[in-house]
């Protein structure tokens, strides 16, 4: 054979082998293409001494231009990060552009079924510089154009507590997002983003609460809009108490139809820690709470400025402006029935929030009240050290019989008669309040039925009160005697056993009194409620002295 004839031959079975190997390749090509990427992927992981992943597998379809990964677990241990997710699927993959410009650029990004936990701790400056300067490498490597989560489930731990968040489905389209070198520290610049998530649920820590979204949606230069909430306890109003540890609670169920604010960049919140907003308005259905003081607080109640101080992140928000259709409130008191409180086409604006040091936040709230009665009420509170705040109210044409729901259950009594007008303004601290009150009525009549007042010395003189009744209280005011209407100064001392609303309707209560009681029947009153404050402030104080040696030993 020549050697033209030999070299032909070799050809042939060069050109052979070479189509076996293309043949072979071409129909396995996802198989191998796979196989390298799960050995680079797992050497790249073990090798590494502070994050784990483990996976089931791999698969790059080349047809389909996609890649997926399987039951995927990632840790972080050092940073107390565990996830777990059913698959990772991403798309397009170009494999010819990634190995000539070292690039991926991906259509899409979908996570199935995600699990991740987070204990939260003190962050290190180095390690948050270090993380931010190691995201912005994987972004100029790494094109993302969306992120979709379907069926999430966020836990997220700080110490022992726990906050579980889930959504039926989250889609994240992110466009862009920068960062920028300032003073030799990488910060964030801006991005273009899109969120949307249906079905998310918010389960507190003790799984005594939720509040569930039906939709939720915003963009970089929106406002978030948010439909469909509903917040409620998960226990029933009588066993949330029992549930807390036998402590006076307030249980809760608020629906609203929409939520909105003004336009802010959920981003650059997250990574600023901040909170900053001009307005919120909340379309709300109903609010019902029920407010249990069956049992005895086991500690003092803080004043809202306390509450607000303690916020963790700065928060300035312009106005939260929330209408509601109907508001009810229950009373329970630790004897008798709970007493209802009705009130619909309510408004609650809320003026300069913010948990800044000696700032001034403003309430004002505007309830309709009854059948023809109006109510109007502001409330100034400043974050100062003694809790310092004004409060001014008026209410018109209220028909006291309207109230019967509140008064016969928690008094034993019915009352009727027509408040023409109530004027008050006190201001107040952590210790006490004083200022003027002045309320215009006539037509009042009181009756006590002594089996079903919860009132000890009215279920023991009842009779005689309701025969001394129109002795005992003024029927009008202005009195008949005199042309010009009675006015006093109402004060009363701050309860830290009781809440901030305690507190207030305790102002209000000392100028009804004033002004329905004749001076005799003020005057023992006041007489009665003193020796009861005495003996309650002798059982907190043996209470305070007990916990005081169970926590010494």
């Amino acid at each position: 054979m020549g050697v033209k004839s030999k070299i032909v031959v070799w050809l042939s079975a060069l050109a052979g082998v070479a189509a076996l190997l293309f043949y072979v390749i071409d129909n396995n090509a996802d198989t191998i293409l796979s196989g390298i990427a799960d050995r680079v992927i797992r050497k790249h992981f073990n090798d590494s001494s502070s994050v784990r992943l483990n996976y089931s597998g791999i698969d790059i379809n080349l047809a389909s231009r996609k890649v997926e990964v399987k039951d995927v677990r990632f840790g972080y241990p050092q940073k107390g990060i565990s996830c777990s997710v059913k698959s990772i699927e991403a798309g397009p993959v170009k494999l010819w552009r990634i190995w000539k410009d070292k690039q991926a650029n991906l259509d899409y990004l979908t996570i199935n079924n995600p699990e991740i936990t987070v204990n939260l701790q003190p962050a290190d400056t180095l390690a948050v510089s270090n993380a931010k300067a190691g995201m912005v490498n994987y972004l100029k490597n790494v094109g993302v154009k969306k992120v979709s989560v379907n069926d999430g489930c966020v836990s997220l731990r700080r110490k022992d507590d726990k906050l579980n968040l889930s959504a039926r489905d989250i889609d994240l389209s992110v466009f862009d997002i920068s960062y920028c070198l300032e003073d030799r520290k990488l910060t964030y610049c801006d991005s273009l983003y899109e969120i949307s998530a249906s079905g998310f649920a918010y389960v507190s820590a003790d799984s005594l609460y939720r509040l569930d979204v039906d939709s939720l949606g915003t963009r970089n230069s929106e406002g978030v809009v948010i439909k469909g909430l509903h917040g409620r306890n998960t226990v029933h109003k009588t066993r949330l108490a029992a549930a807390k540890g036998k402590v006076p609670v307030t249980w809760s169920d608020f629906s609203a139809r929409k939520l909105h604010t003004s336009p802010v960049n959920i981003v650059r919140t997250v990574l600023q820690k901040s909170i900053l907003i001009d307005s919120v308005f909340i379309e709300g259905d109903k609010l019902t709470s029920h407010r249990d003081a069956r049992y005895l607080p086991k500690k003092t109640f803080p004043m809202p400025q306390e509450s607000i101080l303690k916020i963790p992140i700065p928060v300035h928000i312009g106005t939260i402006d929330i209408r509601l259709t109907y508001y009810n409130m229950e009373i329970k008191r630790p004897e008798g029935s709970a007493g209802l409180l009705s009130l619909h086409d309510m408004g609650l604006k809320v003026s300069n929030f913010s948990n800044e040091p000696d700032h001034t936040v403003v309430f004002h709230i505007t309830p309709r009240m009854g059948k023809g009665g109006h109510g109007s009420a502001t409330l100034h509170m400043k974050n100062d050290s003694n809790s310092s705040f004004t409060f001014s109210g008026s209410v018109k044409n209220v028909n006291i019989s309207d109230f019967g729901s509140l008064l016969t259950p928690l008094f034993g009594a019915s009352a009727s008669g027509n408040i023409q007008s109530l004027q008050t303004s006190f201001s107040g601290n952590r210790f006490s309040t004083k200022g003027d009150f002045c309320l215009l009525y006539d037509n009042l009549k009181l009756e006590v039925d002594p089996e079903k007042t919860p009132i000890a010395f009215l279920a023991k003189h009842g009779k005689a009160v309701g025969l001394l009744e129109g002795g005992l209280i003024h029927r009008q005011n202005p009195r008949k005697l005199k042309k010009e209407p009675f006015k006093c100064t109402v004060e009363a001392t701050r309860d830290p056993m009781k809440n901030y609303g305690a507190y207030i309707v305790s102002t209000l209560l000392n100028g009804v009194e004033q002004t329905v009681l004749n001076s005799l029947a003020y005057k023992e009153a006041q007489k009665m409620k003193n020796r009861k404050k005495n003996k309650k402030e002798n059982v907190v104080q043996r209470i305070k002295q007990k916990l005081e040696k169970r926590n010494n030993r």
